[in-house]
């Protein structure tokens, strides 16, 4: 992918964007952090495998990444546990500090690490 240094560092909080984020999400906890969690990691799959001429090389990431993204703007839901918290209440100012988020992460970890 690229990356020269920093490779434990990425794989370990890669991974843990990856399990914790989702599991925020499942659990209905902290939403925007867990879906700008799952969208940072997301836009920098599709960016790294973004010439990868195979299919699937960067549509299912991307599709994650829209996923996330509309759950950043759409808030909770009504059954989720956080959904009396004030991200649920009023979502869009809370979306665009999760898409701030994401993106300054992923900027960073592309311009620091590769």
């Amino acid at each position: 992918m690229g990356f020269t240094r920093g490779t434990t560092l990425l794989a370990w909080v890669t991974g843990l964007s990856e399990v914790g984020g989702g599991l925020l999400i499942a659990l209905g906890l902290l939403t925007p952090v867990g879906a700008a969690a799952v969208l940072g990691v997301a836009l920098n799959i599709v960016f790294l495998q973004r010439n990868d001429p195979f299919i699937g090389g960067w549509e299912l990431p991307a599709l994650f990444g829209a996923v996330a993204l509309g759950l950043l703007f759409s808030g909770p839901g009504r059954l989720a546990a956080d959904a009396v918290a004030p991200w649920s209440r009023r979502p869009v100012p809370w979306g665009l500090a999760g898409l701030v988020l994401a993106l300054g992460t992923s900027a960073v970890v592309l311009l620091a690490f590769r």
